[in-house]
């Protein structure tokens, strides 16, 4: 008798304990649903962050939902890995436009926003950066990290100087487009030799000068190149050219060119279409 009574204390405290056991699991799991519908678990803390900060850098012009959902996955043109939760996509163009309360031309021209690249240095999974069609002025800034960025569009602002070393670093780089700014140095390509993987290099409508750098040889990825609306002066020499066997797509018009369209078209196997002030550049 008395040792049946003491396995029922026991059982009974073991039954005890494993209630208790579950009662606790179950506040744990409704804490930890609660906690992620307070403070979300979606985008990295430092990726909130740096997209406020991008936010305020552009007068606070964004997307409404910008700011209402603590994750940024949640948030109008981002786009996270759905298994990472990591911002893969960010397309950023056309804000002005787009967001802010009775734009206007005169009004958009006023405008000064300040691009500092290096806010995204925390993306660490970022694959495609779209900032076009912004007001965006001054300097082309300097940028780390983005290793596995793809696709980086700077196109139509209004940014100066030349093209910034860093870019370089971006060896995951397939389109560069820098075109419709006010780049307005001598063409230099230096800092892009490491961009191996480097399929489309959009330049065109801005203010450079000289002639086609020899470092585009290095580019031997590039299937689209457009220099055109610029103010190349040079002589036209395709030499730089000849090693870019993939290479479908060539704009040169609209430029200052002397002397004759050059027999180095001819290594350009893979050359569809070829552009250029033949009035200036004559012989075809």
């Amino acid at each position: 008798m008395g040792l049946y009574y003491h396995h029922s204390i026991n059982d009974g405290f073991s039954r005890r304990a494993l209630i208790i056991m579950r009662i606790t699991l179950l506040i744990v799991i409704i804490s930890m649903i609660m906690l992620s519908s307070k403070f979300g678990v979606g985008c990295p803390v430092e990726e909130y962050e740096a997209l406020l900060e991008f936010k305020a850098s552009c007068n606070g012009t964004s997307p409404p939902s910008w700011g209402k959902h603590s994750d940024c996955c949640l948030w109008e043109r981002v786009i996270c890995n759905n298994n990472t939760k990591q911002v893969s996509e960010l397309h950023l163009h056309d804000l002005f436009w787009s967001y802010y309360p009775e734009g206007n031309w005169n009004l958009y021209e006023a405008q000064s926003w300040h691009l500092n690249l290096s806010i995204f240095s925390s993306f660490r999974e970022l694959r495609h950066l779209d900032l076009s069609f912004n007001p965006f002025t001054g300097l082309l800034s300097s940028t780390t990290g983005l290793k596995k960025l793809k696709v980086l569009d700077l196109s139509d602002n209004q940014l100066t100087g030349e093209i910034p070393t860093s870019l370089g670093y971006l060896t995951s780089l397939e389109v560069l487009n820098l075109g419709l700014n006010e780049l307005n140095a001598s063409l230099s390509l230096k800092a892009l030799v490491g961009l191996k993987k480097l399929k489309v290099l959009d330049l065109s409508e801005n203010q450079f000068t000289g002639e086609i750098p020899m470092s585009l040889g290095y580019l031997t990825s590039l299937e689209v190149l457009n220099l055109g609306l610029n103010e190349l002066n040079a002589s036209l020499s395709l030499k730089a050219l000849v090693g870019l066997k993939k290479l479908k797509v060539l704009d040169l018009s609209e430029n200052q060119f002397t002397g004759e369209n050059p027999l180095s078209l001819g290594y350009l196997t893979s050359l569809k279409v070829f552009l250029s002030r033949i009035e200036e550049a004559k012989g075809a």
